[in-house]
């Protein structure tokens, strides 16, 4: 099977500061990207006017419309809208590596017979402290590309909503099964299914990209809701051992890290790559979160 067009789909909502700088990336590799698929959910702002701009600029964007508000339908919609033979997602806020569109085509164009899925890893460029992320999933990648070479699993645990692609083949094998509530990771719930129907997902080199570490900043309440997703995807899979065993990490490790972080997160300003206390007590931005349009 020829494996050779790529689509990127875009869920947005509310999107208006971040969606031209995000276009204006993806139009950097353009030349490698068969179409732009942004799917507007319900924005109040100019976010559709934005892309709408954009397609006089670059025919291959599209702007479609999903009114099922929430990650996961836009999404859908999306993917269901998308033509090529691989389907990229990302977020509005994601910084797509060099090259990255191009590795994607390159790596399905060998491996489409062992992975249906793949990912990249992310690091969050408006958050201190990366430095050392950013080494170990430099160290990691390493290894993966050697392990490629060698014919050896670069098999992934899972998918990251905010930079994955998937064979558009596998989406229509495996997408009457996903979930649409918004008490779900949709990516969590994705990936899930793909594991249930033998599908691999694959960690591939060269697909990194950076993302928005906002949510982070939401309040205390928000987050904790939102890291129960995990726990909550896993029992509708009928995985209640790793639910419960999720919802204990969730206290034991994932909310302590937020307590841990909420000061150095709030002080940092990452245009200047400095903590303020000014930043501190002005309060963080407030912009949607990318994967909960709730």
């Amino acid at each position: 099977m020829s494996i050779s067009t790529l689509s990127v789909v875009i869920p947005a909502y509310n999107e208006e500061a971040a969606i031209q700088e995000c276009l204006d990336r993806i139009f950097e590799q353009i030349d490698h990207i068969d179409e732009v698929i942004v799917v507007d959910n319900n924005s109040t702002d100019a976010t559709a006017a934005i892309v709408a701009a954009a397609q006089h600029r670059e025919p291959k964007v599209r702007l479609v419309k999903e009114v099922a508000q929430g990650c996961a339908p836009a999404r859908s919609t999306g993917m269901n809208s998308a033509t090529g033979d691989i389907v990229a997602r990302i977020d509005v806020d994601t910084k797509i590596n060099e090259d990255w569109a191009a590795n994607i085509k390159s790596f399905f164009s060998r491996h489409s017979d062992r992975y249906a899925a793949a990912t990249g890893t992310c690091t969050c460029y408006d958050l201190p402290f990366q430095g050392l992320f950013a080494s170990l999933q430099r160290k990691m990648n390493a290894k993966n590309e050697a392990k490629l070479e060698r014919g050896e699993s670069i098999a992934a645990p899972g998918l990251f909503g905010s930079n994955m692609a998937i064979l558009k083949t596998a989406w229509e094998d495996i997408k009457s099964a996903l979930h649409d509530g918004e008490d779900v990771h949709e990516d969590t719930d994705l990936s899930l299914t793909l594991q249930s129907e033998g599908l691999s997902c694959a960690m591939v080199p060269g697909m990194e990209a950076s993302i928005s570490g906002r949510r982070y900043l939401s309040p205390v309440g928000s987050y904790w809701r939102y890291v129960l997703r995990g726990p909550r995807t896993l029992a509708l899979h009928g995985k209640r051992l790793s639910a419960a065993l999720g919802t204990f990490a969730v206290a034991a490790t994932a909310m302590p890290f937020y307590l841990l972080m909420w000061v150095p997160f709030r002080a940092w300003d990452p245009e200047r790559e400095s903590f303020s206390l000014g930043r501190l007590f002005a309060g963080a931005e407030r912009r949607p979160q990318p994967r909960a349009h709730v």
